[in-house]
């Protein structure tokens, strides 16, 4: 379990715990009082979080104890849940606070930074992630002490990648992870009958240039891969050969090793890189983004941004699925009136979806921006 899937499930099960049901997308025009305010002991919702991690082992064919599994994820150390839902325009903005212990899973986050997203402007989607992964060896050792698997635990961290021990790399790593998606409208990307706005994609990693470099350079080296390096002036440049692109739906992917900046930036094409690489072209200056990003903090540990366009897509999608028939699976079928709506509220609003979450030593502050009420998010699983 990661602490970006913990917290989200604490926000959206302490707003339903005071929801009967799921309330219309916001029509005002303002800001207006807030729809729910509550603190409460987070001890309720962790038996809810326990059943999630016990189907997980479960479906995997494991016993476990699941209250050690929980205590070694630092979940038993949840103290109060705060939160406050506000209308805002069209949307609804959801802010909670979480009072705990940073262990477990919660040590593995990074304190909270101003650093943008390293997108450039008409970026769809933006995630980024701030870790601190040296206590991550610790964390796995009495994990899979307590599932009764401690030799997986060893085997993995003491693993040798281009002479680097596994564990000495965590120890040593505290990155920051950036992901980025551009759905180009001039480029079409053909995915059988129907068509998308071609991904023009990135992921960057602020930290370990070196060792990571490394790591490729062994991969080349053991599987013969075709990689071209181009010394530049900040540091090194792979690409693979122009025919390539043939294979991989016209895409011409690069790797950057920045010395200077210690970053490693992975591209679907040189020009993507280029874009990230402009500071004057950065999604922080992009309207549609600083309309759905207001009301947030400046500083997070990790964020997300998802755009209206993309939202748009989605929408799309799903009603060309229903129309088609692409899918009889029981479950879906069961929820479907709950799904369909949740998705034309996705659909109403002028804005995107957002989310922050602050880790200090005592506490996550998480922020959530959505076209509707985050209870919907749970009420739609429950029925």
């Amino acid at each position: 379990m990661r602490p970006l899937l913990i917290a989200p499930a604490l926000l959206l099960l302490s707003i339903l715990s005071h929801a009967e049901a799921p309330s219309p997308a916001a029509s005002s025009s303002t800001t207006v009082a807030p729809a729910d305010e509550a603190k409460m002991p987070a001890a309720p919702f962790l038996k809810t979080l326990e059943k999630y991690i016990q189907s997980a082992y479960d479906g995997a064919g494991m016993t476990v104890d699941i209250e050690g599994v929980t205590t070694v994820l630092g979940l038993k150390d949840l103290d109060t849940i705060q939160h406050s839902t506000r209308q805002v325009e069209d949307t609804w903005l959801s802010k909670i606070s979480i009072d705990r212990k940073k262990l477990g899973i919660f040590a593995l986050s990074a304190p909270p930074s101003n650093t943008p997203f390293a997108a450039p402007e008409s970026t769809d989607i933006a995630i980024q992630a701030a870790l601190d992964l040296s206590q991550l060896p610790a964390l796995l050792r009495e994990l899979h002490k307590e599932i009764g698997t401690p030799a997986a635990a060893e085997a993995f961290l003491t693993q040798r990648i281009a002479g680097i021990e596994m564990e000495t790399f965590l120890q040593s790593s505290r990155p920051t992870i950036h992901i980025c998606v551009d759905f180009d409208d001039n480029e079409t990307l053909f995915l059988g009958k129907e068509s998308i706005g071609r991904p023009h994609i990135a992921l960057r990693v602020d930290g370990s240039h070196k060792i990571l470099e490394a790591i490729l350079n062994h991969f080349i080296s053991t599987r013969n891969a075709l990689f071209k390096r181009q010394v530049t002036a900040t540091g090194k440049l792979y690409t693979l050969p122009a025919y390539f692109s043939d294979a991989i739906a016209g895409y011409q992917p690069i790797i950057s090793f920045d010395e200077i900046k210690n970053t490693t930036t992975i591209a679907s094409s040189i020009s993507m890189f280029e874009r990230i690489e402009d500071s004057g072209n950065n999604l922080t200056t992009d309207s549609a983004f600083t309309k759905t990003w207001a009301g947030f903090p400046e500083e997070s540990s990790a964020k997300a941004y998802i755009s209206k366009r993309a939202l748009s897509g989605l929408h799309h999608f799903y009603t060309l699925a229903l129309k088609e028939k692409w899918t009889n699976n029981r479950q879906f079928l069961k929820k479907k009136y709950l799904i369909t709506g949740a998705m034309m509220q996705l659909h109403s609003s002028q804005s995107g979806l957002a989310f922050s979450i602050a880790s200090d030593e005592n506490s996550d502050t998480i922020t959530l921006k959505s076209p509707f009420p985050s209870t919907m998010l749970l009420w739609i699983p429950r029925q």
